[in-house]
C-alpha cells in the first residue's frame, strides 16, 4: 500500500498492490482516520471507477473491497472541515 494525500487537503489516495501468487487475492477492508465524503475504487482495466460507500466505524470511515486483481486505487474525497 501506498497512501499519498493532494496538498489541498481535498482528495486522498490509497495504492493497493496484490502480491498474492493467485490471480484474484483475498477480500481487503481499509480503515482511514478521517472523514470522508465519498471514494472512489479505481482498478486495472477500467475506464470508470466504481463508487464506494464507506461505513463510519470509531473515528473514520471503513470500506470493503472485493478481492483484487494486480492493483487498485481508493480515491477519497475527505470533508472540508478537517
Amino acid at each position: 500500500c501506498h497512501y499519498r494525500g493532494a496538498p489541498d487537503g481535498k482528495t486522498d489516495v490509497l495504492h493497493l498492490v496484490n502480491y498474492s501468487t493467485r490471480r484474484r487475492g483475498v477480500p481487503v477492508t481499509v480503515w482511514m482516520r478521517k472523514q470522508v465524503q465519498s471514494a472512489k475504487l479505481w482498478t486495472l482495466g477500467s475506464e470508470t471507477p466504481v463508487a464506494m460507500k464507506g461505513k463510519p466505524e470509531g473515528n473514520g470511515f471503513e470500506y470493503y473491497l472485493e478481492p483484487l486483481s494486480e492493483y487498485a486505487a481508493l480515491e477519497l474525497f475527505v470533508n472540508a472541515s478537517r
